[in-house]
């Protein structure tokens, strides 16, 4: 009888980098450039005249949302920005107002950042640009059994997993088997619907034909 003693998975998050320009829209990016809309024809790169823009960034399961202004220059007093604590401006002010030259200081917060920018009618300026990303939580790795426990010089192993995962992650998996033997090991999807599934075969090479204990680590990113 062979022993699977150990069985982890790591999920981790994987986005593409995103940019924006300042307006009224809502992002779930983990991570990207926001700046002012840009939109002066007089003077290009700068931001306009009336601008009144919430842009908000509610990136999903993730434990902080942290940003970073990279260049600052408004208006003095008229043209601000404002970081409020959640999904639009009815949540408490998290920051400023800020304006002039001054960058602001690192903002950090958990949940969704609604980011107004406001200007008058008269001067504008070069604007701002930030940058944001998100920190994620490790995940709980899901429980697994093996509906047939493996015997002497097995060389498949199936495993059953209690929630469903990419296909794509598995395949792409680095994955070790240590004990007795070191194993070469691949790691396959079975089962596949739509890119999801709960089932899981390892093909060993050589098979499992001394007895003791054998560790599986799984690092999947997706």
């Amino acid at each position: 009888m062979r022993i699977l003693l150990l069985f982890i998975f790591l999920f981790i998050n994987f986005e593409v980098f995103s940019q924006y320009v300042m307006s009224n829209q809502t992002v779930y990016d983990c991570e990207g450039i926001l700046t002012d809309s840009e939109a002066n024809t007089l003077n290009p790169g700068w931001y306009t005249n009336n601008e009144n823009f919430t842009f908000t960034i509610c990136p999903q399961g993730v434990s902080s949302i942290v940003i970073d202004f990279i260049t600052f220059m408004t208006e003095p007093n008229n043209d601000y920005v404002i970081v409020y604590s959640g999904p639009d401006t009815t949540y408490p002010v998290l920051a400023g107002p800020y304006s002039g030259i001054n960058l602001p200081p690192q903002i950090t917060t958990s949940g969704c950042v609604t980011i107004q920018f406001v200007s008058d009618i008269n001067v504008t300026s070069d604007g701002f640009e930030l940058h944001w990303f998100s920190q994620i939580s490790a995940p709980n790795p899901p429980n697994i059994s093996m509906p047939v426990a493996p015997t002497c010089s097995t060389t498949v192993i199936n495993l059953e997993l209690d929630r469903n995962l990419h296909c794509d992650s598995v395949s792409t998996a680095q994955i070790s088997l240590t004990g007795a033997i070191n194993q070469a090991l691949i790691a396959n999807p079975i089962n596949c619907i739509n890119d999801s599934t709960n089932s899981i075969q390892l093909i060993l090479n050589p098979g499992l034909n001394e007895s003791g204990v054998y560790d599986i680590n799984l690092e999947s990113y997706f």
